[in-house]
């Protein structure tokens, strides 16, 4: 059975490491989006268990969203073109409102 670990050669930042790296980066987002409404973007597949890591680390209120893009189509190499698979499912483009 392949595991993720066959082609591993070194660690370069241990668990512990990187836990604290997301606590921080958590703490910092906490403080800078204090009051206001941010959405979190996952890219599939790749960032999935450092974005659950990050989401549960951040305490304040937050909107997620995912998308998928792929420069690798069906082979194992990349095509050098790089495809959107999932679209985001709302708009984050920030809405001016213009009061007349």
């Amino acid at each position: 059975m392949y595991s993720m670990y066959d082609d591993l050669q070194e660690i370069l930042y241990s668990k512990e490491q990187i836990a604290e790296r997301v606590a921080a980066l958590a703490a910092v987002i906490d403080e800078e989006y204090r009051d206001k409404n941010p959405v979190f973007v996952c890219i599939l597949k790749g960032s999935t268990p450092f974005f659950a890591d990050l989401i549960r680390a951040v305490t304040i209120p937050l909107q997620i969203d995912f998308m998928a893009i792929s420069s690798y189509g069906a082979g194992s190499s990349s095509s050098g073109q790089v495809r959107m698979n999932k679209d985001l499912d709302k708009s984050i483009e920030k809405q001016a409102r213009y009061h007349s």
